[in-house]
């Protein structure tokens, strides 16, 4: 398996290369893990969208929606609910779908539309990303990494290295690694077996949502394999939903 990883979303440039890739998109804090989540707790689907406009427009014509996001980790004004997986509970989402605009996650979706798979990852799901993806045989592996208004974001990259380490404990021959990709093995293996949530509070972007009152999110979102849930998008609708 040849595993290519970048570390923010608009730094890729998609080319006829890319249709031959499973991408796997990460956004730890919040929307990859408040996507996984919501498919845990019995929500239909997730629509992502890349501007606020688009998915207002899109919930107005989908019974039964929600309408969540956030810019700059706060909810989108008029929105029903943010991005914290807090919101995403069974009595919030069971049954809806989920009309969804975030700052970084949504937009990095649309930055690899043109891979063959697009896979949502995240610690929460990194050993099920992992397994589905050698079950699949896959030979050409993007991990797509959100990152922060497009600089790399350390929380991304450990998932990103989460997901690495558990392909290679589950392949015989090794995958061949881009630097991003070994560097964000090394940096999970710096912290593999130890507070998770330190890193996660480290990280800019960590001490962005402790600053807006959004610590809880982080305690929720390092927490390592806690889903077998790993959300593909279903191109014809565009919908983010699980396999069955």
């Amino acid at each position: 398996m040849n595993i290519e990883c970048i570390f923010n979303h608009q730094s890729y440039i998609q080319d006829k290369n890319t249709a031959k890739k499973t991408a796997i998109v990460i956004d730890v804090l919040r929307a990859s893990s408040t996507i996984i989540t919501a498919l845990d707790n019995g929500a239909c689907a997730i629509i992502p969208c890349s501007e606020i406009a688009s998915a207002r427009a899109i919930a107005a014509d989908t019974p039964n929606s929600i309408l969540s996001g956030e810019r700059n980790g706060l909810k989108i004004e008029g929105f029903d609910i943010g991005n914290s997986p807090k919101e995403f509970n069974v009595q919030t989402v069971q049954g809806k779908t989920i009309v969804s605009s975030t700052t970084n996650g949504t937009c990095a979706i649309a930055a690899v539309s043109e891979a063959r798979e697009i896979l949502i990852g995240a610690l929460l799901n990194s050993k099920a990303c992992a397994k589905q993806v050698v079950e699949n045989n896959t030979e050409d592996l993007l991990i797509a990494c959100a990152g922060t208004y497009g600089q790399p974001s350390l929380d991304d990259i450990l998932a990103a290295g989460a997901i690495i380490s558990n392909i290679i404990a589950l392949t015989v021959n090794e995958p061949i690694l881009n630097d991003a990709a070994k560097i964000a093995l090394i940096t999970y293996q710096r912290f593999q077996g130890k507070d998770m949530l330190s890193a996660f509070k480290y990280a800019k972007h960590g001490q962005t949502l402790i600053n807006v009152g959004r610590e809880e999110d982080l305690v929720f979102c390092a927490a390592e394999n806690s889903s077998q849930t790993v959300p593909y998008l279903d191109k014809t609708t565009n919908r983010l939903i699980k396999k069955t």
